[in-house]
């Protein structure tokens, strides 16, 4: 009999169960409706979170400018420019997943509940006996050390940091392993995946020193241009994504899985509405900060 390793805190995680039909609204009190509503980016995962809350998505009118309304190609909305147009809506409480830089939540003057999907990625590899003396969580990159010694004390494996270099734009050198990888299996984590050149860069570093097999996880996989193919030819055994981004299921090779966070954010959502505990699921292990 095989038993399933669970990481703690997760075993008494029970997702909110709708009664009755889809409403449009969910009330709390006279003065408190909860509504919910989706943009462009990823209409699937706000309709599953409006299914698994038990309310229907609100109606949305949505209008893109065209590429010549930005000053110059390519500029970017800046985080603090986006956060201010959502305080001015009127906005009083944000929840996000991972996001890219910790430091945004400063740029808000109303509560940040920063989740990440860190914790269901260690449920992932534990549930695949992927924990324990013989594993190692890697950071890509030494700004990722301090998550990636989290994600290895939730797997009871060793740290290792990459030390990379950018030769150039959306490429990737490995220069340095720094840690004792030799005859473990290594699990890469980062907040999102892109091309995909630092986790190629990071596994063929890691084999070199000695590193048994290569994993590796983001919470946002992006996958532009031919970074299907090109993870798919890499010498990764795994990597795995959240679907916070939608991801092609016809494109996608065998060796890209995708995990849903939609409980996790349907269940934040409910507490926050109903003014319970958001660090109280997963034993607070859902937040970063």
């Amino acid at each position: 009999m095989t038993e399933t390793a669970t990481l703690p805190g997760l075993e008494t995680v029970d997702p909110p169960v709708p009664e009755g039909e889809p409403k449009r609204w969910i009330e709390r009190g006279p003065q408190k409706r909860l509504m919910l509503f989706s943009g462009s980016s990823n209409r699937e995962l706000a309709e599953r979170i409006a299914e698994t809350l038990g309310v229907e998505l609100g109606e949305v009118r949505l209008k893109t400018f065209a590429n010549g309304e930005k000053s110059a190609p390519r500029e970017p909305i800046t985080a603090k420019l986006v956060a201010d147009a959502l305080e001015v809506a009127g906005v009083d409480r944000v929840v996000a997943m991972d996001l890219h830089a910790g430091q945004i939540q400063g740029f808000f003057n109303v509560p940040v509940d920063h989740m990440t999907a860190l914790q269901l990625f260690a449920q992932y590899y534990r549930d695949k006996g992927l924990h324990g003396e013989g594993i190692v969580a890697v950071s890509p990159d030494p700004g990722r050390a301090k998550m990636a010694r989290r994600f290895g004390q939730m797997l009871e494996g060793d740290l290792a940091i990459l030390n990379k270099t950018r030769p150039e734009h959306d490429k990737a050198a490995v220069t340095e392993v720094i840690g004792d990888v030799q005859g473990k299996i290594a699990i890469m984590s980062d907040d999102m995946i892109v091309t995909g050149g630092t986790l190629i860069a990071g596994a063929e570093a890691l084999l070199g020193a000695g590193a048994l097999e290569v994993y590796a996880c983001a919470t946002h996989g992006l996958f532009p241009g031919d970074a299907f193919e090109q993870l798919a030819a890499s010498k990764i055994t795994q990597v795995t994504v959240t679907n916070t981004v939608p991801v092609d299921p016809i494109k996608r090779p065998d060796k890209i899985d995708v995990l849903p966070v939609t409980t996790l954010l349907a269940e934040t959502i409910m507490n926050v509405f109903s003014d319970d505990s958001v660090s109280a699921i997963f034993a607070g292990e859902n937040q970063l900060f």
